[in-house]
């Protein structure tokens, strides 16, 4: 069977005491087609960092003449490598790129598979966290999926919390164990990621900020010094900004017309900053009560500003919605240039916050009865 061979090759540099990046390397891509009967038109190669903020992207445009590619990594990266044939994607392959050598065979089938010459156990270790979160999200799924079927609805919701909350405890407690079982390698680094960024809606970094901090130093220097360390402190820096008791910063965004709004022209009343998407079903299905709650106390101090999270490209899905889901009742900012996503690190979707009359957050990400609880005993006391 003749096979397409690319090679990876990670060189890993000799570091002194001083080096700030213990982890860098150089990633080196071979490629030899001449062996393929059919050439693809190109492999992709995907890269991002361990906080999954960094993504970057190559496109390799083979011949029948040997190729080759490098560049440089600052810690471990997640790859994924497309091959590009006619017409469709063959296959893809995903993996952690560490200091080591990968093979990638494309055989005659155009299947392709890696291989690793030497054994990576941080690799390996990096993947197996992955494979948790997984697990844990398809075992959560599938429960849930079967106690709709065997139990009655308000009695299915029931058992459903209180599954999800055991099985999200033991995937928490495997994540903290790590952390403080590799606080000197990436391993450690990337768990404390995972954790951090959990519970799903409601990530630790974004809620418990200064305990996240604290549980972080921990870690050595030297891996609090790697590119996604450095990306998780700042968003945990950001959240302080973010928690109840604060001041929201204030910030400018265009409504429909192109008009310059600041979030700060509703301080004065209770305004509600809500974050949402044309594409998010969740956030769409909210918007009733919404209407709901904005028409019961506007006249007695309450506004709501939404900011859409819909891309530029995708301007007139956000103004459909609005007009179909009868939102214009209030008014309506884009977030096309990523403001508002950077300044209150928006990382999901629907999310909000509940601003008292003089902008400080009062609480945050309420929806349906929880909201309206919370706004009653504001406004009917």
């Amino acid at each position: 069977m003749k096979k397409f061979l690319l090679i990876l090759a990670l060189t890993h540099f000799a570091f002194s005491a001083f080096c700030q990046q213990p982890f860098s390397g150089i990633l080196k891509v071979y490629a030899d087609s001449q062996t393929m009967k059919v050439v693809p038109l190109r492999v992709v190669l995907d890269r991002s960092s361990l906080s999954g903020e960094l993504n970057l992207r190559d496109t390799l445009a083979f011949s029948n003449t040997q190729t080759s590619y490098g560049y440089s990594i600052l810690e471990p990266v997640l790859c994924r490598l497309s091959v590009i044939w006619p017409g469709r994607i063959a296959d893809h392959v995903t993996f952690y790129a560490t200091p080591g050598v990968y093979t990638l065979y494309i055989g005659a089938d155009r299947k392709i598979q890696v291989k690793n010459q030497v054994s990576s156990p941080l690799a390996d270790a990096l993947t197996l966290i992955d494979q948790q979160a997984s697990t844990n999200y398809r075992e959560k799924t599938a429960l849930q999926l079967k106690l709709y079927d065997d139990f009655p609805l308000a009695k299915a919701e029931e058992k459903i919390l209180m599954v999800r909350d055991s099985m999200d405890k033991v995937l928490d407690q495997s994540l903290y164990k790590t952390i403080l079982e590799n606080r000197g390698t990436p391993v450690g680094l990337y768990a404390f990621i995972s954790y951090a960024e959990l519970p799903r809606g409601k990530p630790r970094f974004k809620t418990q900020p200064v305990q996240m901090e604290q549980l972080m130093g921990l870690l050595s220097e030297d891996m609090q010094k790697l590119p996604s360390a450095q990306f998780i402190a700042g968003a945990m820096a950001k959240a302080k900004g973010s928690l109840n008791g604060q001041v929201l910063k204030d910030i400018a965004l265009p409504d429909a017309a192109g008009k310059i709004v600041n979030i700060s022209d509703y301080w004065g009343k209770y305004v509600l900053v809500d974050f949402w998407a044309s594409w998010c079903s969740p956030c769409r299905i909210e918007h009733p009560n919404l209407i709901k709650m904005y028409n019961k106390y506007k006249d007695t101090g309450f506004s709501i500003v939404s900011v859409s999270r819909d891309k530029r490209a995708d301007k007139s899905a956000w103004l459909e919605a609005v007009a179909k889901d009868g939102t214009q009742l209030w008014t309506q900012l884009s977030d096309f240039d990523d403001i508002a996503q950077r300044a209150y690190n928006i990382r999901s979707i629907p999310a909000n916050y509940l601003l008292d009359p003089k902008g400080v957050i009062v609480a945050r990400d309420l929806t349906g009865e929880v909201l309206n609880a919370t706004l009653a005993k504001i406004f009917e006391q």
